[in-house]
């Protein structure tokens, strides 16, 4: 039955369409985010564009995830979300927060899942190279546009351009992030990596001026070096140490000499929060979670949350110290199961977790939906 659903799905060419109608409402969204870095009036969202972007996403992660994944790990995840949203709903009176940490964790699952052999469901690789092609270049239009023509809320510097430009996202880290996710598996796509795609991917990281994407991109260099020439190699490795002092530069002009206090010392606070209010007595309540979908960006811009800044602060935050140690031995397991199947690590987990320190990865959006489309492309199409 599995198998006649996905040929269905295949043949009929349900599943590009859907991604690109997904991508079109998270572009709208994401595009509307933007006006006040150009002191536009402020635009607001139709919330109709943001529940049909979610549903969407929704609907081909599930997709991939119950014909492509192996039945014993659908089972497992499957349990373990109802066990975590019942002890959610004990621990909490609003219901909505359970539906934001449900929306924050569920990537995770269908990251690190285990798939078939089979592999049933397929992302054509053709298709994804163009997406990504014109996701990246629209991305990087914007960062201009915004470094010529923004009115500076990230401060100006040098000639009076904005000292930080996100494309996509308000956020800078959150580009840096999609640029490292877009250029990496456009990569896996192609037998070797030109000059000109690679400095394009460094101009476009270091338009974003983030310290995370900096660390992103010294990790995918050298994920990619075999694609390399090792004059464009060394080439690269010089720019990303010249990028640094433009990056001090400007987060000089943002926040003065105290940005690494406040970027890595604020991070710290949150840890050391989360921390102190975390339960600590080890009796049937500590497996009630009480703070799930508190750290979470929609719980900030809904119901007064609290702001994680990282994906490890979210994790911890939202489910506490027992969830998340028996998550992380999920996840871990998981991850040994794909690599006895494969015989190699997915490379693209390496990327999350160094992204994951300066960014709540799992509500990124468009970023997060590439990585785990990256995981069902279609094989026989990728070239060695």
């Amino acid at each position: 039955m599995l198998n006649k659903i996905a040929k269905y799905v295949n043949e009929n060419f349900f599943l590009n369409k859907i991604i690109l109608i997904y991508l079109f409402t998270a572009l709208c969204s994401s595009i509307a985010a933007l006006a006040p870095l150009y002191l536009l009036p402020l635009v607001k969202t139709s919330i109709f564009i943001l529940v049909l972007r979610d549903f969407l996403m929704f609907i081909v992660l599930s997709m991939l995830f119950f014909l492509n994944t192996k039945l014993i790990y659908k089972l497992m995840t499957l349990l373990l979300l109802l066990l975590i949203s019942i002890f959610a709903v004990i621990g909490s009176q609003n219901l909505l927060m359970t539906v934001f940490g449900l929306k924050s964790i569920v990537p995770l699952f269908l990251l690190f899942a285990v798939s078939d052999k089979k592999k049933i469901l397929l992302v054509d690789k053709k298709f994804l190279e163009k997406t990504l092609i014109f996701l990246f270049l629209m991305n990087l239009t914007l960062q201009f546009s915004h470094a010529f023509f923004g009115y500076g809320y990230y401060a100006k510097f040098g000639f009076g351009m904005n000292a930080r430009n996100p494309g996509l996202y308000f956020f800078p880290a959150a580009t840096a992030f999609l640029v490292s996710v877009i250029f990496y598996i456009f990569s896996t796509l192609k037998p070797t990596i030109k000059l000109g795609e690679l400095l394009l991917y460094i101009t476009s990281t270091a338009l974003s001026a983030s310290i995370s994407g900096l660390a992103s991109a010294f990790v995918i260099l050298f994920l990619i070096r075999k694609k390399l020439r090792k004059l464009y190699l060394v080439g690269a490795c010089f720019l990303l140490i010249l990028m640094t002092y433009y990056i001090h530069l400007a987060r000089l002009a943002m926040t003065g000499s105290v940005y690494l206090s406040e970027t890595g010392g604020g991070r710290i606070k949150v840890f050391a929060g989360i921390a102190h209010h975390l339960e600590t007595h080890f009796n049937f309540n500590v497996l009630t979670i009480h703070n799930f979908g508190l750290y979470t960006n929609a719980a900030v811009n809904y119901v007064h949350g609290y702001v994680p800044d990282s994906l490890y602060a979210s994790f911890i935050g939202n489910l506490g110290t027992v969830w998340s140690m028996i998550l992380i031995l999920f996840f871990s397991v998981a991850v040994w199961t794909e690599y006895k199947t494969s015989k190699k690590m997915n490379p693209i987990y390496i990327l999350i977790l160094t992204s994951s320190f300066g960014l709540n990865i799992t509500e990124s959006g468009i970023s997060i939906f590439l990585c785990l489309l990256s995981k069902h492309i279609q094989p026989s199409e990728v070239e060695s």
